[in-house]
């Protein structure tokens, strides 16, 4: 029996796997249009309720102390964004999937109505139970639905970076336009440190490996996000990195990862034989410890106000 490599940096493991499997395939197959969204999430929503305790939610866990966890703070992001909104408001989830956020909360607060749109809401069999929960199937770039002014708090947790430069623009315009004057706007998604361009090959591979793993746009920097809130016309109140509180729940996913990737044939027979949207998310998933260790990218939390 081999001895398990020590693989302890990105650049490291894209050597590693460049020896046993065809990167260039995932580098350039699939898409982040509208479609190849869908397929993502519906080829890999069941393993991400096996993996986060069958809630549904695929959405990282944000610890309170960067080093341990409970299943409970899931809900960082999502409760973050409600202490924005206060009895009689109205709460709008973009991208909210599953819709274990938009449950959780209006559990919690009875008296605030809880809205969600999605390309592919995912059947949930306690929305119907929860009146004031409204789910709308649809591309939250364009909301005809709502007029102005209609929301107290928007948020959205690792759903724009689904999208390239030009739809971003059109989402935060529309976000802009249906929140309330004095509204908030919290944007939980990742950003590279640097211009794409500035990286190392292997580093560029795995970037886009990470993108393609998980249907997104290549992901921007830091300071392009910036632009995109701005062009809006939001004001930021605060911008707080989170990639340290991430890395728990990274790790274990590494780990998880670990029993297929750390067996080249393993991993082979795994790639033949399983969907192509879910091997390139294990790929991405065995990356994303290491590529958030080394800060290639970062995890944001963007609290926005208009």
């Amino acid at each position: 029996m081999g001895t398990r490599p020590n693989l302890t940096t990105v650049t490291e493991k894209v050597h590693y796997m460049e020896e046993f499997i065809d990167l260039d395939k995932f580098v350039t197959e699939g898409d982040n249009d509208p479609e190849s969204i869908v397929a993502y999430f519906k080829q890999n929503h069941a393993n991400y309720r096996r993996i986060y305790g069958g809630k549904g939610n695929m959405h990282f866990i944000v610890s309170k102390d960067g080093k341990t966890y409970t299943i409970d703070d899931m809900y960082y992001q999502p409760e973050t964004a409600v202490n924005f909104a206060k009895p009689g408001d109205k709460v709008l989830e973009l991208g909210s999937g599953f819709g274990g956020n938009l449950v959780h909360l209006a559990e919690l607060h009875p008296d605030i109505e809880f809205y969600g749109v999605d390309l592919c809401p995912v059947e949930n069999e306690e929305i119907p139970n929860k009146p004031n929960i409204h789910i709308l199937e649809r591309n939250y770039s364009s909301l005809p639905e709502f007029e102005d002014n209609t929301f107290d708090v928007i948020y959205a947790i690792e759903t724009i970076v689904h999208n390239g430069k030009e739809d971003k623009d059109k989402i935060m315009a529309e976000a802009f336009r249906i929140l309330k004057p004095g509204g908030h706007f919290l944007v939980y998604d990742y950003a590279t440190t640097d211009a794409f361009e500035t990286y190392s090959r292997e580093k560029q591979i795995a970037m886009k490996v990470v993108a393609r793993g998980s249907a997104a746009a290549l992901i921007e920097s830091k300071d392009e996000w910036s632009e995109h809130f701005g062009q809006a016309g939001f004001k930021p109140v605060a911008v707080n990195e989170l990639t340290e509180r991430i890395l728990p729940d990274l790790l274990r996913l590494q780990k998880h990862f670990d029993k297929v990737m750390l067996h080249p044939l393993r991993a082979k027979i795994v790639f033949k034989s399983l969907p192509w949207r879910y091997t390139v998310n294990l790929i991405s998933g065995w990356l994303g410890y290491d590529s958030a260790r080394e800060h290639i990218g970062n995890y944001w939390e963007w609290i926005m106000e208009k």
